[in-house]
């Protein structure tokens, strides 16, 4: 596939994964089931972001450096349109109507309308004003998106870190509806909880929703239209699964030094033992998965751990910047999903500030 890939993006429907290599300017398509290349599209160099439309047919590719919006259909593999006039895009989400395409060096987002994409002539594009201050004028960067769909599925929730608000916004109107207070913090992105409910049958309502422990707990409804609210009871009966087969079947011990700071860009070796219950088999590194990430917000990566001749093991990790960093375990072979075992907190210090914290006990 060769060096450069920047971005990728998957279809079911297609069957085929889109890699973005930034610095050829190509698009490398390749072949899910065969697992090879099968054809590469060329666009211009530059384009730093991949995804897929809803339906797997056409896939964006947005090229900040050149301004433009390259367009691909699955069908045919090549690039059936080419946007031009954006001010850096950077970011993108759907709906089942329009792609929304965030400009950096604008305090605009552009739609494009999908159903355009299948007639012929040049694809639909409204300019949405959001904000007084482009993207690009706040402190830091990020990666995350900026856009969430709202659960009815005709608008977006957008986050603007150098207006420092959320906006509010639905199709078919020319600008925000409305803006979220972020209390002066810059929002880097925007992510919904849809606990609503919805009808699934005539006058029967219903959501999903993760109940707590066992007994009585308060059922809060409020319904929108009329503004009435609603406090009802829901009872959690006991499990039938004993509570000590319920928790986790292992215990993490660190074997590193969680108070010494690590070092940005410099690797560590962090060791641990994970011991599973007395009668319980060995734990084998294959069952494990390690979680890094800068708290609250930020970097994330997982690791699969290194099995020690000791009976450890072990993960190495490069930190990208300084801050407060968490690492969490996962086995779920021990009912030990991501979040059943507590984390274990690490530093890290600007470079030539701190040891290596690898040494381990």
């Amino acid at each position: 596939m060769g060096e450069g890939a920047a971005a990728v993006a998957a279809s079911d429907a297609a069957s085929a994964v889109y890699v973005a290599n930034e610095a050829r300017g190509e698009i490398v398509i390749i072949d899910a089931e065969r697992r090879a290349v099968s054809s590469r599209a060329p666009v211009k160099a530059g384009v730093s972001a991949v995804q897929f439309a809803p339906g797997g047919r056409f896939a964006f590719a947005l090229n900040p450096a050149k301004g433009e919006v390259s367009i691909l259909d699955a069908s045919s593999g090549t690039v059936a349109h080419t946007l031009a006039g954006f001010a850096s895009p950077d970011a993108i989400t759907f709906t089942k109507t329009y792609a929304y395409v965030r400009n950096l060096g604008e305090s605009r987002v552009s739609l494009v309308e999908l159903p355009s994409l299948e007639r012929p002539g040049k694809p639909a594009v409204i300019e949405v004003q959001v904000g007084q201050q482009a993207p690009r004028a706040a402190k830091g960067g990020g990666s995350a998106a900026p856009f969430a769909v709202v659960p009815e599925g005709n608008g977006t929730i957008i986050a603007s870190p150098a207006d420092k608000v959320l906006y509010y916004y639905v199709e078919g109107m020319m600008a925000p509806l409305g803006t979220l207070s972020n209390y002066g913090r810059e929002p880097r992105a925007a992510f919904i909880e849809d606990r609503s409910l919805k009808e699934v049958q005539p006058g029967v309502y219903a959501a999903t929703v993760q109940l707590g422990d066992e007994g009585v707990h308060d059922v809060e409804l409020l319904l929108r239209g009329r503004r009435v609210a609603a406090c009802l009871e829901a009872t959690v009966a006991p499990s039938a699964v004993p509570a000590e087969d319920r928790s986790p079947g292992l215990t993490v011990e660190p074997l590193f030094d969680a108070g010494v700071d690590l070092e940005v860009s410099k690797p560590a070796t962090l060791r641990f033992r994970a011991k599973p219950k007395a009668s319980a088999p060995p734990l084998e590194a294959k069952e494990m998965k390690v979680m890094i990430f800068r708290f609250p917000v930020g970097f994330r990566d997982t690791a699969l751990p290194r099995a020690e001749p000791d009976g450890a093991f072990s993960v190495t990790f490069t930190p990208p910047e300084p801050g407060q960093y968490r690492l969490l375990l996962e086995a779920e072979s021990r009912n030990a999903p991501l979040g059943a075992l507590p984390y274990v907190d690490l530093h890290v210090g600007s470079p030539g500030a701190a040891p290596d914290a690898g040494g381990g006990q």
